[in-house]
């Protein structure tokens, strides 16, 4: 049988008033969030558990203030109090576990020097007790399990090993929500970074498109008129740069806007040869200079789209420049075009066989600034470009996959629904 007293001494009531009012045990008791909460099937589970196994009437889960005990769970406690779920410190014989640091072994609370008085007795019945602390990783103790039994009772050493499992379990229920309680506040404090990142980021590219636009509308002047020969190239250069910037601008503020919920759909027929031709057109150049091929193939069954033939254009214009980009010289990039009947799609393929990427970065590479992790050297790049791509398929109610294998190529694959398309201005 166990003893009824604890082998350290009870604290007397100074000490005891200084324990329960020390600021970093309050903090952390603060911290729970779980004075005055509901109840909740965690703890009750416990609280049940210790009643069954113990074989005791009353069990209780209660958190110890400066100047009251709240039960956060309680199992066969009589009324108002079970109503109540807290009493004044005057019932409390768990400020005594929480101030005493150790499990606190009480076979009659009538004849014990300390308790005697404590109107738990008459008000409770409280006769026989056993609490054992709830203790943080930090030493802070936030009260205690407890059983209680109305008649006197010699606790065993395995009653009171039993009840310290249930104070581990008590206690990994309330970490847990210490650490989701921390992460949120991370994750709130992440957001709001980021939001004034993209705030930021937004007014400085809003800001800078109007002289952009400007600065390149004065060099496309220019390069009408008469220039010396040896100027041309560095004027070349030039309007090359400022058209590269503005793209990277637009891209960025598209992709704000989507994020917003704010990218609009100016639909139209779209006829899927012509957008194919025009944007593999519009990447000729940087095929030539990459001594790429470009092989456009429509099969003659697909239909005509109503979509935004500006942002579809774009988005094929991204994916052909990424598949030039990481070609060899010498290799061809395909774009291709079919209708799922199916499905209701029309089906877009744009394939290299260039240097691939790694497994990995196909879960990534559609993520805000995720392609700024895959860069190669020397490339400027928004990391915003399949982003986009992304958002404005889906857009379209479409949706956007990639295939990629190392050192033999990549698919991009995307479809748009031969329907009429949502978000239409």
């Amino acid at each position: 049988m166990m003893t009824q007293m604890n082998s350290t001494p009870l604290p007397v009531a100074t000490t005891l008033l200084q324990s329960l009012n020390n600021p970093k045990r309050l903090e952390a008791l603060r911290a729970t969030s779980l004075l005055d909460s509901p109840p909740e099937e965690a703890f009750d589970r416990l609280t049940r558990l210790a009643g069954s196994i113990l074989n005791t009437p009353v069990s209780l889960v209660s958190l110890v203030a400066n100047n009251r005990q709240f039960f956060k769970s309680q199992f066969g406690l009589p009324e108002p109090w079970a109503t109540r779920r807290e009493t004044p410190l005057s019932h409390s014989f768990c400020q005594h576990v929480v101030t005493n640091g150790s499990p606190l072994i009480v076979a009659d609370a009538r004849e014990h020097p300390l308790l005697r008085q404590n109107l738990a007795i008459q008000d409770l019945q409280v006769v026989a007790y056993l609490g054992i602390p709830l203790t943080t990783p930090e030493g802070q103790i936030l009260g205690s399990i407890c059983a209680i039994d109305k008649k006197p009772r010699d606790w065993s050493e395995r009653e009171v090993n039993i009840l310290k499992e249930l104070a581990v379990s008590a206690m990994t229920e309330i970490e847990l929500r210490l650490l989701a309680r921390q992460f949120q506040t991370n994750y709130q404090t992440l957001r709001t970074l980021e939001k004034q990142r993209d705030e930021l980021v937004h007014m400085l590219v809003h800001d800078l498109r109007n002289p952009l636009t400007s600065m390149l509308m004065g060099l496309e002047t220019m390069s009408l008129g008469r220039i010396p020969k040896e100027e041309q190239q560095h004027l070349g250069t030039a309007l090359q740069g400022a058209q590269s910037l503005l793209r990277m601008i637009t891209e960025i503020l598209d992709v704000s806007q989507a994020e917003a919920g704010q990218l609009q759909l100016s639909l139209a027929d779209v006829c899927p040869r012509n957008l194919i031709e025009e944007a593999g057109a519009a990447a000729t150049a940087l095929a030539i200079k990459a001594g790429v091929r470009l092989q456009i193939q429509v099969a003659p069954d697909a239909p005509v789209l109503q979509a935004d033939q500006n942002k579809l254009h774009r988005v094929l214009v991204n994916l052909i420049s990424n598949a030039i980009q990481h070609s060899s010289a010498g290799g061809m990039v395909a774009i291709h075009a079919h209708h799922d009947p199916k499905q209701s799609n029309v089906v877009f393929e744009v394939t290299d066989h260039g240097c691939g990427l790694p497994k990995d970065a196909c879960g990534i590479i559609f993520e805000k600034y995720g392609q700024t992790r895959l860069r190669k050297a020397g490339k400027i790049s928004t990391g915003l470009g399949l982003p986009f791509c992304k958002m404005a398929v889906e857009a379209h109610g479409g949706r956007i996959a990639v295939e990629s294998e190392l050192e033999h190529g990549t698919v991009f694959r995307f479809t748009i629904p031969d329907g009429v398309c949502a978000n239409v201005r």
